[in-house]
């Protein structure tokens, strides 16, 4: 399977490339002037602008000009300069060393940067904490570079004589110490890429815990299998956590996850509708402290996100918003008293308790 995707990529990618190198090549065909023009001067003879471009063969077909660069390309030949009378390729290699010298500090610095940022918004899922940091993300992911790197070089160059403005070293310099050259250099990259990665990074902490993380369709506390912290193993799912899970969900569109998750949870309350710290799957009881406040906590919270218009959920978690005192006493009696009979209290079934729950979140 791991193969398989590989191969799939890996063709894919071939497959772009390809098509990135007719672009670069058509685009190149369109810049105006004439190539033995360019290089012979404006006073050359027009029979020795011509003698010029079919020696260097560009006066031939596209096809056949395009067929010639890509054969000679993929054997690392890449021409010679006519402004250097020198081959390219060694311009090219010098460069290119630099610049994955660059790429490899940008990501030594990103992804480490992207991936805390993304699972600590991850737990904080519609806290402001969380929308701050995906705006911020966004936000840096769509000023171009070069605007970037002029703020930075003002700030860290020019007022804070942090770092060099330059990234030309003395040559006598170790590689080590050539990374402060290159701090500033990659930083535009590092503000470009940190969203993205952050935005992975947060969906697939959501992922890694469906992954790794359930039991019976519920959400463990920590895997109870390797018995790091020297108890029985054994625990059960830990109810405030599948609820947040459920919370998770309907920030990220995944309602209808969130309301089967919801109405599964709900189900497990006892005849009075209260919950305990602990659920056991398999045993179907709970265990831990019961009544826990933290469970029920959870639960108005769950409720409330739910019963807010889909079109307003993110816009509530962007603003950090949370449920007022009024919205967490009623719609929690309310959710409450929702049995595992699916029947209330007063004798109401659990569809007209849900209209309820929904209609005094909304106080």
């Amino acid at each position: 399977m791991i193969l398989k995707f590989l191969a799939r990529r890996a063709l894919l990618s071939l497959i772009t490339l390809a098509i990135l190198s007719v672009i670069v090549f058509l685009g190149g065909q369109l810049l105006p002037g004439d190539v033995g023009r360019a290089v012979l001067g404006p006073l050359a003879d027009a029979r020795a602008v011509a003698l010029f471009n079919h020696q260097v063969g560009v006066d031939r077909p596209l096809a056949a000009q395009y067929w010639d660069w890509i054969t000679h390309f993929v054997v690392g030949d890449m021409g010679r300069s006519f402004t250097f009378r020198a081959p390219v390729a060694p311009f090219i290699a010098g460069a290119l060393v630099n610049s994955m010298k660059l790429a490899a500090l940008a990501f030594v610095l990103v992804v480490p940067l992207g991936i805390a940022g993304g699972v600590w918004a991850a737990l904080r899922v519609g806290q402001w904490s969380d929308r701050g940091l995906v705006l911020l993300g966004q936000s840096l992911g769509v000023v171009p570079e070069f605007i970037s790197s002029i703020v930075l070089i003002l700030i860290f160059g020019v007022w804070l004589r942090w770092l060099p403005m330059s990234a030309d070293w003395p040559e006598d310099t170790p590689p080590l110490a050539q990374i402060r050259y290159l701090i500033l250099p990659a930083l535009p990259l590092v503000l470009v890429f940190f969203g993205y990665v952050a935005r992975v990074a947060r969906v697939g902490t959501i992922e890694a815990i469906e992954r790794n993380l359930m039991a019976e369709g519920l959400v463990l506390r920590y895997s109870t299998a390797t018995n790091v912290d020297a108890l029985p193993a054994g625990e059960g799912a830990f109810l405030p956590c599948s609820f947040w899970l459920a919370d998770c969900y309907v920030l990220t569109g995944r309602r209808q996850d969130a309301q089967a998750l919801f109405e599964r949870l709900v189900a497990l309350g006892n005849d009075v509708g209260l919950f305990s710290e602990e659920y056991d799957p398999r045993a179907k009881r709970m265990l831990g402290n019961f009544p826990q406040a933290l469970t029920h906590m959870a639960l108005v919270n769950t409720a409330y996100l739910l019963a807010m218009p889909e079109h307003e959920t993110k816009g509530a978690g962007a603003k950090g918003e949370r449920p007022t005192a009024v919205a967490i006493t009623q719609s929690s009696a309310a959710a409450a008293s929702v049995g595992a009979s699916g029947e209330s209290a007063d004798g109401t079934d659990s569809k007209s308790q849900q209209a309820d729950v929904e209609a005094t979140a909304r106080v």
